[in-house]
């Protein structure tokens, strides 16, 4: 992963809310569009931290900077997943692993009566 790929920790402290413990596991979605084949790929990670505005995670998967990525939330209110596209605002390598802070587009999960 490049430098310019990964954000500092000031990017980190620009959140809009405080975020709650969210210590669930996540599935999410994307497209490799590096590749000259365009292919579904499907990864999971343990979520962190959530907010009405976004969400902290781990998982193996490098993300860059600006990213999309479809998640995938087990939310108790829901009887399946509740689906949602997150931007990458930034990821870094944490042991293991890597850690990421995603932002949600154009959707307030408060407005859909969901406690976090």
């Amino acid at each position: 992963m490049e430098i310019k790929d990964m954000a500092t920790a000031k990017d980190q402290e620009k959140r809009l809310k405080i975020r709650s413990p969210f210590n669930q596991s996540i599935s999410f979605d994307m497209i490799d569009v590096e590749s000259d084949i365009l292919k579904n790929i499907s990864y999971t990670g343990i979520g962190i931290d959530i907010s009405e505005h976004g969400l902290g995670m781990t998982s193996d998967y490098a993300f860059k900077k600006a990213q999309v990525v479809k998640l995938h939330l087990p939310l108790q209110e829901m009887d399946r997943p509740f689906s949602v596209f997150a931007e990458v605002m930034w990821s870094m390598p944490a042991k293991s692993h890597f850690r990421t802070g995603l932002r949600f587009l154009q959707l307030n999960i408060s407005n859909f009566g969901i406690d976090i």
